[in-house]
């Protein structure tokens, strides 16, 4: 932890009031991961995931000098699902395994984004984790600096990126490759030699998530402390 606070705070001063005064240490280490990756590029994964596959063998399609991102998709629900806050969005990308160069451009973006976040004090009416700092930011910030370089291309079924494709295969868009649904959502194929499915590599699984979440405990408590906090200021409010 406090290796972590030292590199924020000397490689991304502008994050540190931010992540000195508002994180829990589970958001903490949401920023870390897009911090040090940006700063030296790598893979990055949650202690509770597993390597099937070996890294340099997640993809035989990838050109790897045109490519200098790589995600995968973490769930694609329907818009009731994220109305029932099962998922924080539509195309909520994995962001406890992620690799990049150093210096990529969109997790410069996503940095800012939650920067801009605690800036424009939303943190102040949600508590949420996934959308402050987790997959929901990590997700939409990406999409919005691919709708933004590249105007004509996005998620969405009206641009041709149905979801029922991008579970099954790869999405490359710009220098950003997207791994399917299968591929790090843990729907896919065990890891085996056979020639049937390294024909299929696309649907493989390549890593596998326990989910463990050790943080999960103490964030429901915060949340019934939010919550409480809340009522009382709409209760204090209508007295006055």
């Amino acid at each position: 932890d406090d290796s972590m606070s030292d590199f924020i705070q000397y490689e991304f001063p502008f994050l540190w009031p931010i992540y000195n005064l508002h994180l829990s240490p589970v958001q903490k280490a949401d920023v870390f991961r897009y911090a040090v990756i940006h700063k030296y590029g790598g893979v990055y994964a949650d202690l509770d995931v597993l390597c099937v596959v070996p890294v340099n063998d997640w993809s035989l399609q990838i050109d790897y000098f045109n490519v200098d991102m790589i995600v995968g998709w973490e769930a694609l629900p329907s818009k009731r699902e994220v109305e029932l806050k099962h998922f924080a969005v539509e195309h909520q990308l994995c962001q406890w395994t992620f690799a990049a160069l150093p210096g990529n451009w969109l997790l410069t973006n996503v940095l800012n984004d939650i920067y801009d976040y605690y800036e424009e004090k939303k943190h102040l009416d949600d508590i949420s984790i996934i959308k402050s700092t987790g997959p929901g930011m990590f997700s939409l910030s990406i999409k919005k600096s691919l709708q933004n370089r590249y105007n004509n291309v996005t998620f969405g079924d009206e641009w041709g990126l149905k979801k029922d494709i991008m579970k099954n295969t790869v999405t490359h868009i710009g220098s950003l490759y997207i791994l399917p649904l299968n591929a790090f959502g843990s729907r896919g194929h065990d890891f085996t030699t056979s020639e049937k499915v390294r024909n299929r590599i696309e649907n493989r699984r390549l890593v596998i998530h326990n989910f463990q979440g050790s943080w999960k405990k103490d964030h429901k408590r915060r949340k019934e402390i939010f919550k409480k906090k809340k009522r009382k200021e709409v209760k204090d409010k209508t007295k006055r």
